[in-house]
């Protein structure tokens, strides 16, 4: 049924006590996509409600930049935290594990609103532009299933 399933953060990096976490699961046709979108899926007994993985920006995890390169190609000297915008690796963030949102600026927005979000952040107005971007280029994003044959589809 599935091809590959992979978690999109590393156990490693869950919280103590954390349950849940969203996973990845690459489906053999869009025939069984679309049938776990429709239906849903059962993982150790608990019911998961499915989508597609929408398309998104490039976004670079050395410099923060959304849309241009990924973090193999940036030619910054320096990486950028993508939590408080200053000129270290997010991993080390003295700010990072704190729920102070003073502290958190994003890299994309420093010219305009940069405080009370970091650069990961999915109500980013800079990542929100992007994506808008992006929906407007993929036309699959604005669809709940993947074309297929089937007319429910």
């Amino acid at each position: 049924m599935t091809s590959n399933v992979w978690t999109l953060k590393p156990s490693k990096h869950h919280r103590e006590g954390q349950c849940f976490a969203h996973f990845a699961i690459a489906f053999s046709t869009r025939d069984q996509a679309n049938k776990a979108i429709c239906n849903g899926i059962v993982v150790t007994g608990k019911h998961i409600f499915v989508c597609c993985q929408l398309a998104e920006s490039k976004w670079c995890l050395c410099c923060q930049y959304i849309g241009g390169h990924l973090s193999s190609a940036c030619k910054a000297s320096k990486p950028v935290c993508a939590h408080c915008a200053e000129h270290h690796n997010t991993t080390s963030c003295p700010h990072a594990c704190t729920q102070d949102h003073d502290h958190l600026c994003c890299a994309n927005c420093v010219e305009t609103d940069a405080k009370g979000h970091g650069a990961a952040s999915h109500s980013c107005p800079v990542f929100l532009q992007k994506l808008q971007a992006m929906f407007a280029y993929f036309i699959a994003n604005k669809y709940r299933f993947f074309p297929t044959v089937d007319p429910s589809a």
